[in-house]
């Protein structure tokens, strides 16, 4: 049976309430809120057993360097990825998301620096029993990003609504949703019941709305996953 985690890319209402309807958070730091030591240790205290925090890895990780561009296998790339791990032990998240920028294009550079950080850095992620998952921006397509991210070891960000030939993975799945795509602007329960059909081949899913109204169909989402269980 799939172990399915839902939420929202940020809280809306009090923490402890939050918390409560759902069962992931995807979280990043902002101007407003700096993800110091307190406040992670605070969201892992508060939140119940089991909640799946995705965790964006520092800011500086994939930042685009003018002279040597993104995820050089360098000092300042390994001292990003410790402030990264530093995070990770104090919030105990099940995924820490890297999210590569437009400068980080399809190539074969690029691959070989994937290939480098996955087996160098992305796997002292276990340390803390987390999973790196990679989001690239760009020109990136589906078919391109998700089976590389696969065999290095790293979990694909993306819509599972887009239609691909791909098949399911096997292991773990992050899929991320904005607003739904079609002539119908709002998701309803049908919507929700395929989704669950998504995860289904998957051993763990974390679902992640970003749309504007991500929390009402965060609810939905999880209202049905609910239902399907009973």
């Amino acid at each position: 049976m799939t172990h399915i985690f839902i939420g929202c890319d940020k809280i809306f209402g009090q923490r402890n309430a939050y918390f409560k309807r759902l069962s992931a958070l995807e979280l990043t730091a902002t101007a407003e809120q700096k993800l110091t030591p307190a406040r992670l240790d605070q969201y892992r205290t508060e939140s119940p057993k089991g909640f799946a925090f995705v965790m964006h890895a520092a800011a500086q990780l994939t930042a685009a360097d003018p002279v040597h561009g993104v995820l050089a296998n360098n000092d300042k790339l390994k001292a990003s990825w410790e402030a990264t791990m530093e995070m990770a032990r104090k919030l105990s998240p099940k995924m820490i998301l890297m999210r590569t920028p437009m400068a980080f294009a399809p190539g074969q550079e690029s691959i070989e620096r994937l290939e480098s950080f996955a087996s160098q850095l992305a796997v002292q992620a276990k340390e803390v029993k987390a999973q790196v998952a990679w989001e690239p921006h760009g020109l990136w397509q589906q078919e391109q990003f998700v089976p590389l991210a696969r065999k290095l070891g790293m979990v694909p960000v993306f819509d599972p609504f887009v239609e691909t030939d791909l098949k399911p993975g096997r292991g773990t799945a992050l899929f991320a949703l904005y607003n739904r795509r079609g002539l119908r602007a709002t998701f309803n329960d049908f919507d929700m019941e395929d989704l669950m059909d998504h995860c289904a081949p998957y051993q763990r899913a974390i679902v992640i709305f970003r749309g504007t109204r991500r929390f009402r169909d965060a609810r939905l989402a999880y209202t049905v996953w609910q239902a399907s269980r009973e």
